[in-house]
């Protein structure tokens, strides 16, 4: 009764194969499939782990060593609000699986809302540095030490992998224009960073455009949200007349006036690569927005966000 109890566990265990030296893939496929808590979608050749152990890290992994094609991985965190050292452990075990198999796979760490502890901080920031495949970090909204938030964006310095980094009201409580700005003349991976409602004023805005002349791999730049006012938005229309990068810019909901709506314009002359430009929730008049209507050129959508009676938004492309 016990040796068939035994044989019977073996048998579910994809890695309780002593006697043979390859895992067998269909198995830990089923594993996978019947005991971790993800999403596959078969067409995108995309996963989504939730809150993965170990031991479902590993059988992952295995499936990406030995051929399996998978473009992308996503690890969220969702059972618990608090992510300690030991939540943040089976990414990195993932990470270092797939650079050790050279997997050409996309793995994106989902943190969004949650409290990070200072080990789990440290988890990451040595992940990052590392230069493993985590190609996507969002780390929007997360409750954090600023000393354990100083140990992230320090390691951001060293990474050249990251491709999308996520803020969005990270930064809200510190001085993270200068931060960012330092990350932006250094990195050289990054096309998309996410800093909406993160606090940044004139004085952040002016050190982000500084490091925009000389960063010309990020396409998309999100500011809404936060305070660059007309003087950030001109040092930024400054950046736009060098920039050769920039795609998608959104400054919506930046009080910024007239006098910064034509600097901006004024620049948008100058520029023959972005595409999208986003604004609204501001104090643009009539003479503001005349002008950014012409300067709008083929290839350029300008979409202005006005309150209207009766609405919430009206966007008004040009």
């Amino acid at each position: 009764m016990g040796n068939s109890q035994s044989s019977e566990t073996a048998a579910a265990d994809p890695f309780a194969t002593p006697n043979s030296t390859e895992p067998d893939l269909e198995l830990i496929t089923l594993y996978a499939v019947n005991c971790m808590r993800f999403v596959v979608n078969a067409a995108e050749d995309t996963f989504r782990l939730s809150d993965p152990t170990m031991r479902e890290a590993e059988a992952f992994c295995s499936l990406a060593a030995h051929g399996t094609e998978i473009e992308a991985f996503t690890i969220r965190k969702l059972a618990t609000q608090l992510v300690d050292e030991a939540g943040i452990a089976p990414v990195a075990h993932v990470c270092e699986r797939l650079s050790v198999c050279q997997s050409p796979a996309k793995l994106r760490l989902d943190l969004r809302g949650r409290v990070v502890t200072s080990e789990a901080a440290k988890a990451v920031g040595a992940i990052l540095l590392q230069n493993y495949s985590l190609a996507i970090l969002d780390l929007s909204g997360i409750v954090i030490k600023p000393e354990a938030l100083r140990v992230i964006a320090s390691a951001l310095l060293r990474n050249h992998v990251l491709t999308t980094l996520a803020l969005k009201r990270t930064f809200v409580y510190f001085k993270a224009g200068v931060a960012i700005a330092n990350l932006l003349r250094q990195n050289t991976t990054l096309t998309l960073l996410d800093l909406g409602y993160d606090g940044i004023d004139a004085k952040g805005a002016k050190a982000i455009a500084t490091a925009l002349t000389q960063n010309h791999v990020l396409a998309t730049l999100n500011l809404r949200g936060n305070r660059v006012a007309d003087e950030g938005a001109m040092a930024l229309a400054e950046a736009l007349r060098e920039n050769c990068g920039l795609e998608i810019l959104d400054l919506r909901a930046n009080m910024i006036g007239d006098k910064g709506a034509s600097a901006i314009a004024d620049a948008l002359r100058h520029n023959h690569v972005l595409n999208v430009l986003r604004l609204g929730y501001d104090n643009i008049d009539d003479k503001g927005r005349k002008c950014l209507e012409l300067a709008a050129r083929t290839g350029l959508r300008i979409e202005f966000v006005e309150l209207q009676p009766g609405c919430v938004g009206c966007c008004v492309c040009f």
